[in-house]
């Protein structure tokens, strides 16, 4: 079994959508002062590769301490759209029975080789909501992509995490290493931390293969 690392590191260096969004890393105790090391961090639910639960945009939506940890863990199926700007339902039918037998859906965009640039943020390739739409009449839990979000890069109305969210499912972005996973099956494994009344969570995603 080979196990990939999906996860951007942390640090308080890396680009954040907002610069309210911005990392703080502190030491409050170190080996030669106090005997032992700890550090205190500031960062946003949405920080680094996160998974968005439905309160994110979803008034009394679902939080993510309210899943059960199992939901995080399934099969996914990925699809390569580095080659598509905006994905249509003409894009996805081809899948429609992989979808009918996965969890999660992976959109890989290719975009993660603009992390840690201005270029990230901008004009990454999204789903149209008709698509959003039609990827959410399967029974999947979640989408994820490798880019900053599933919405248009100027979407000011999030029309996409809207159309997801509203449905109860969950939202993985800034995924990472899609390059490095040999199959378009694989397991998926999104485990956030317990937050209450959590809108989001940083994950340490990882995908199982043969």
């Amino acid at each position: 079994m080979r196990v990939i690392d999906l996860s951007h590191t942390i640090n308080k260096n890396m680009t954040t959508y907002t610069k309210d969004e911005k990392i703080e890393i502190y030491n409050i105790a170190t080996i030669e002062k106090d005997g032992f090391n700890e550090k205190l961090l500031r960062l946003c639910t949405h920080t680094g590769t996160h998974i968005d639960a439905p309160s994110h945009m979803i008034n009394k939506g679902k939080t993510i301490e309210e899943f059960n940890i199992s939901e995080f863990i399934g099969i996914a199926f990925m699809i390569d759209i580095s080659n598509i700007k905006e994905v249509t339902i003409s894009d996805l039918t081809q899948y429609e029975e992989e979808l009918r037998n996965c969890d999660f859906l992976i959109l890989k965009t290719g975009w993660e080789r603009h992390w840690g640039t201005k270029s990230y943020f901008n004009d990454f390739p999204s789903l149209t909501e008709e698509a959003a739409k039609w990827i959410c009449d399967f029974s999947l839990r979640g989408i994820g992509i490798d880019a900053i979000s599933i919405d248009k890069f100027d979407s000011i109305d999030f029309e996409i995490h809207n159309i997801v969210l509203s449905r109860g499912k969950l939202i993985i972005e800034n995924l990472t290493n899609l390059n490095d996973i040999n199959s378009d099956k694989f397991t998926l494994v999104a485990t956030p931390l317990k937050i209450e009344d959590g809108d989001a969570s940083p994950v340490r995603a990882i995908a199982l293969t043969n």
